[in-house]
């Protein structure tokens, strides 16, 4: 039998079993590879998953853009599904030894009057069991953790257990735990170690006092820039400017004046620069960390390198002790870092920091996601002021490729107010924790109750939020030189010159006492303000930039370039200084004295003043659109203020009232209802937004009532509003803006123009060496 078929059906075989090989191959090997290579890729934690979270959900229907909302359901999978958030950190303080967290000590008495583990308690309803319990005392840095009466955990310190009285084993297994295992007795504490060998001790700063005129010590100053007033940053800078230091600038995305002025100080100062890698800083923001961390990382590209310490500061700091001051306390701590802490237990930081939430940043907001169940283990939570001076080596650490950086910071991907605790958790969990100094060496002018005003910043996150108050003239006392010196604090905040420039005046006089001749307080322009409204080269893309043009229209002959607010003084009215290339113009904004009813509301509060105006910030409590020009798209603030009878009680500082908004056709738009309000400036306030409600171009009114039945007028206050898309009613207008006064050629002679020389707040040549100042 002939097994071989004719040569040319083999041939024709063998050529077919040559492309079924080849094809094979490509489908098995080739072509997976190439769908791999080719085919976008899909992050890790791209896991679909149902969205049922109500903060989730919250936040996806509120959110404006596709983009946001698809990183948030991918974050919120994650959370789901990726434990490596929680996953144990390898913690290096010294004072910390793994072996030992969870050891049990054993079973002790204990009472309410006199407890044997006195820290803190927490009282854990549905989560405590041993194992909770010890992770809780280990992230507020005790070395003991006790659990009793089921419910309860108690932390404490080794002097704490000193005094313990052993009880049988079987008074601590009275009570199951809500989780696992039991949970203590009645008056029976069950004992265990969290790892922490001692109680880390932490220095406070002290005053060192100056030898010679310069320490050996070297500073990044890393500025963070807000706003628009460069002559206020410009005054700052003076201060603390050194040819021997370095000043790296960040400024917001939004803030484009800002931004052109501050880098025309790069071709006057070798060690001045502004980087172009801007974020959006808003309050809390996720950003303001790797804003931060990038600082550090950019300026030794151009090699800045020789520094010891980085600091971060704003437009609202000043010094308030001496350059050389600073720079003596500084060499005396080569190799710390200072940093302030909350001051208060750690679980009431936890829960007013924010941290038991999952926050995400997108849109310029900060949008809360989730709860945060857990947190990496074997971690100590600390944190308080996002104002830090960073010692070299811990800079060096944060921006270094250590695994525990590296966890650390993707914790922090999710953290609101990152920056108030980021550096404190790397040197508390490192080598780093025996190497800070208590405190940021900063007075802040706090006050709780006019500063904590939630909805300051809800409108760029999911959370209250607390701001320091603007130093005001009474103030000053507190930062006297005795008191600096006293309790170690060389810079204070917050200072605003639109607010007032005295306290400014005050600091700069005392940070500058080593060369006072330097300050011309006799100079006209001393007293002086201006800070820029609209630049017509900044503000092209602003919602505003047609108000503004069409409005200097009227009092100019060409172009505008410049709007200002400009006061005379700390407590002179607001003017305006509207300027071109032929010239500026200077504006008085003539308001209305109101006509008040004189009698008492509620029969203890009397109305003393009424405004409208743009853009409230209510801690300040004062108007920071300064023109006072309304439009159809504003949201207009009916401001009130109140002055109540001395025997009165109670915290409320006004009454509840009425307000009802009257168009130019004279129909009423709304009534609203005002409630009571607390206010250390003992005002009250309401707010219309026009864009929602229709609001018509023309004069407009708001009138005040006493009553429900608004049968009683307390005052009515009038206000122009203007259409961008049409001509502006010219008529209208003059009746509430008036000329004071012009220039053109002589501009640098009136002591109002923009262009009048202003010493304190210039710097036009440099570094004089023979001042030893900005010039």
């Amino acid at each position: 039998m002939d097994y071989f078929l004719p040569r040319p059906k083999r041939v024709y075989l063998l050529l077919l079993f040559v492309v079924l090989l080849v094809a094979v191959l490509l489908n098995v090997v080739v072509f997976p590879s190439y769908l791999v290579q080719n085919t976008p890729k899909i992050e890790e934690n791209r896991i679909l998953c149902s969205v049922t979270g109500s903060l989730a959900l919250s936040a996806l229907e509120r959110m404006k853009t596709e983009k946001c909302r698809q990183e948030v359901q991918e974050l919120y999978c994650a959370l789901e599904n990726d434990k490596s958030l929680s996953a144990p950190i390898i913690n290096r303080c010294p004072i910390f030894n793994i072996s030992t967290k969870g050891a049990y000590e054993g079973c002790f008495a204990d009472s309410a009057s006199n407890r044997l583990l006195s820290g803190f308690m927490y009282k854990l309803s549905d989560t405590n069991s041993p194992e909770f319990c010890v992770d809780s005392c280990l992230r507020a840095g005790y070395e003991y953790a006790g659990v009793e009466f089921r419910h309860e955990c108690f932390c404490g310190s080794s002097e704490d257990f000193a005094k313990r009285k052993e009880l049988p084993q079987d008074l601590c297994q009275k009570y199951r735990c809500p989780q696992e295992g039991f949970c203590g007795g009645y008056e029976a504490m069950a004992v265990y170690r969290t790892g922490f060998t001692e109680k880390l001790t932490i220095p406070p700063p002290k005053y060192i006092e100056p030898i010679g005129t310069q320490a050996d010590v070297r500073i990044l100053f890393v500025i963070q820039l807000n706003g628009r007033d460069i002559r206020q940053f410009h005054r700052m800078l003076k201060t603390v400017y050194s040819p021997s230091h370095f000043y790296y600038v960040h400024i917001d995305t939004r803030q484009n004046f800002l931004f052109q002025e501050a880098i025309k100080l790069e071709k006057l100062l070798p060690n001045f620069k502004v980087t172009r890698n801007r974020r959006a800083t808003i309050w809390g923001g996720a950003s303001l960390l790797p804003m931060f961390l990038d600082s550090i990382r950019e300026t030794k590209t151009f090699e800045w390198t020789e520094w010891d310490f980085v600091l971060n500061m704003s437009e609202s700091d000043m010094m308030i002790l001496t350059l050389v001051e600073l720079e003596a306390n500084l060499a005396q701590n080569k190799g710390r870092s200072y940093l302030s802490s909350h001051g208060y237990n750690p679980s009431r930081f936890i829960q007013k920091q924010g941290f038991n939430f999952v926050f995400f940043e997108c849109e310029k907001r900060m949008w809360r996601i989730a709860n945060r169940t857990q947190f990496p283990e074997n971690m100590r939570l600390d944190g308080g002021s996002d104002w830090v001076i960073i010692g070299r080596e811990l800079a060096d650490f944060a921006i270094s490729d250590e695994s525990v950086v590296h966890q650390l910071l993707k914790f922090y991907e999710t953290i609101l107010l990152p920056l108030e605790s980021f550096f404190h958790n790397l040197a508390m969990n490192t080598e780093f924790c025996h190497k800070t100094v208590k405190k940021n060496l900063r007075l802040t002018n706090w006050n709780r109750i006019q500063g904590c005003r939630h909805a300051r910043v809800q409108k760029v996150v999911d959370w209250g939020g607390c701001s320091p108050m603007v130093f005001r003239e009474p103030k000053i006392p507190s930062f006297r030189l005795e008191q600096a010196k006293s309790r170690a604090v060389y810079f204070a905040r917050k200072f605003d010159a639109m607010i007032d420039i005295v306290p400014i005046a005050a600091a700069e006089r005392q940070s500058m006492r080593n060369r006072l001749h330097l300050i011309k307080e006799d100079h006209s322009a001393f007293n002086s303000t201006w800070v820029n409204i609209y630049s017509a080269a900044g503000d092209a893309d602003s919602t505003r930039n047609t108000v503004y043009r069409k409005f200097a229209a009227l009092f100019l002959d060409s172009p505008v370039e410049n709007i200002y607010a400009y006061k005379p003084g700390s407590t002179s009215s607001v003017q305006l200084v509207i300027s071109s290339t032929d010239g500026e113009v200077l504006v008085a904004i003539e308001k209305e004295k109101p006509h008040i009813k004189e009698f008492l509301v509620d029969g203890r509060y009397q109305l003393v003043d009424a405004a409208v105006g743009l853009d409230l910030q209510l801690t300040e409590e004062v108007f920071r659109e300064y023109t006072r020009l309304f439009d159809t798209q504003s949201t207009v603030t009916v401001l009130l203020h109140w002055t109540r009878n001395g025997s009165s009680e109670g915290n409320n500082t006004s009454p509840g009232t009425r307000v009802r908004w009257y168009p130019p056709t004279g129909k009423t738009v709304i009534d609203q209802k005002v409630a009571p309000y607390n206010s250390i400036f003992f005002a009250q306030h309401v707010s219309l937004d026009f864009a929602k409600y229709g609001g018509a171009p023309g004069e407009w009114k708001v009138v005040v009532f006493e009553d429900e039945a608004k049968k009683n007028p307390l005052v009515v206050v009038k206000f122009p509003v203007v259409d961008a898309s049409a001509p502006f009613e010219e008529d209208l207008l003059r009746r509430y803006y008036s000329v004071v006064d012009r220039c053109s050629e002589h501009c640098r002679e009136k002591t109002w123009s923009s262009r009048f020389s202003d010493p304190k707040s210039e710097i036009k040549q440099g570094f004089d060496s023979h001042t030893g100042w900005l010039q």
